[in-house]
């Protein structure tokens, strides 16, 4: 699937599951609402695009997720994920919501890059928890505003 300058209402995993790419460039998203119980066949490439609501729930990224430049508006919440065996890269974005992490797993590289976060995020937070993100390899975290550590209970609010 590649789409560039497109107005995409719902972007759904059951849409571009068979896809072995994903290119979305310059577009604006009203909503991506990932619910799978596996993972994408290719890369995930999302860029200089407006994302209006984003969910992602047991979505596995196996061959990598780039998201760059973007603009994501609202509460995000990524639950079980990760799993990727090729980078997962987040640089650029500016996350106008909380961005929640819970009971993620990265096996791979993890690059999150020159990001602001204006209410935060508790990927690097929630240590003691059992819904604290785990990295097989340390992440690569610079240049980013906001706080990265947050601990939150499982309804995304912060402690």
């Amino acid at each position: 699937m590649k789409k560039q300058y497109a107005i995409i209402k719902t972007l759904t995993f059951n849409e571009i599951k068979r896809d072995d790419v994903i290119l979305l460039s310059h577009c604006l998203i009203k909503s991506i609402d990932l619910l799978a119980a596996d993972g994408f066949r290719g890369t995930v490439v999302i860029e200089d695009s407006i994302i209006e609501d984003m969910q992602i729930h047991s979505c596995w990224f196996t061959e990598g997720l780039v998201l760059r430049n973007c603009v994501v508006h609202g509460y995000v919440q990524y639950e079980m994920g990760g799993h990727n065996y090729r980078p997962f890269v987040m640089e650029g974005n500016v996350f106008t919501g909380f961005v929640d992490f819970s009971f993620c797993q990265f096996l791979d590289r993890v690059i999150i890059r020159d990001n602001v976060f204006m209410r935060g995020t508790n990927l690097l937070g929630n240590r003691e928890d059992k819904s604290a993100v785990t990295f097989e390899t340390e992440p690569e975290v610079e240049g980013n505003a906001g706080r990265m550590d947050l601990d939150v209970d499982f309804e995304g609010e912060g402690a």
